[in-house]
């Protein structure tokens, strides 16, 4: 059995386990059929699939933390928004899961992602969902946090021109106990990058900090 029907095979079983009907005779069958599955292979995929040194890297982000939103208003960074983020290593170190709950004029808005790195395409990938969009993003890119920073970019159809849309995700680390998150959009007029906002994030203490805002739910 190859890797891609050794990947689809894991896929069905998961589809087959959220299924109604005689789902549990399927996932039954798919068992079966993966316990006959080599050894060395599912060792391997494993190994290939483990973090490398370009995730380890950003391990340290694992933690609590305080988030404050900034706008950029004709260049100025102007608060936005303000609450609390939980980062933490994910099916055995391999990404970087983020749970994010922001006070943003006077509504709680939650965020998820999950941030890592593709050892087979040499890029990092972040995929974020937020409750104020029913869309899911994922964006693409390489880097250095600590030097530059990772440059993660997406494009989207832009229903109001037809056009594409293009945006971008700065990470940078500062220190062990602050980075930030750069979001920018592509300006066609300006024919270059133009900041939107920055988000910041310090690290709480395990007391929970001087911030007043709830863990993320």
């Amino acid at each position: 059995m190859g890797r891609t029907a050794l990947g689809f095979l894991l896929l069905v079983c998961v589809c087959a386990c959220n299924s109604s009907g005689d789902a549990t005779s399927v996932a039954g069958d798919m068992d079966n059929e993966a316990a006959t599955a080599p050894a060395p292979l599912v060792a391997e995929r494993l190994r290939a699939s483990a973090a490398g040194e370009d995730l380890a890297e950003l391990a340290n982000l694992a933690g609590s933390w305080r988030v404050r939103v900034e706008e950029d208003r004709d260049g100025a960074l102007v608060p936005l928004a303000e609450g609390r983020a939980e980062i933490s290593l994910a099916l055995s170190g391999r990404f970087l899961e983020w749970r994010t709950e922001v006070e943003l004029q006077a509504s709680a808005v939650r965020s998820r992602g999950l941030l890592g790195y593709d050892r087979e395409r040499e890029l990092f990938e972040l995929h974020w969902i937020s409750e104020l969009s029913s869309a899911q993003r994922i964006a693409r890119g390489r880097g250095d946090a600590r030097r530059g920073g990772v440059t993660l970019e997406s494009a989207d159809l832009d229903p109001e021109t037809g056009g594409v849309r293009r945006a971008r995700t700065v990470l940078r680390i500062d220190d062990d106990d602050g980075f930030t998150m750069r979001q920018d959009t592509w300006d066609p007029d300006l024919a270059d990058w133009r900041r939107l906002a920055l988000t910041r994030y310090e690290r709480l203490s395990s007391a929970g900090g001087s911030s007043s805002a709830q863990p993320p739910r």
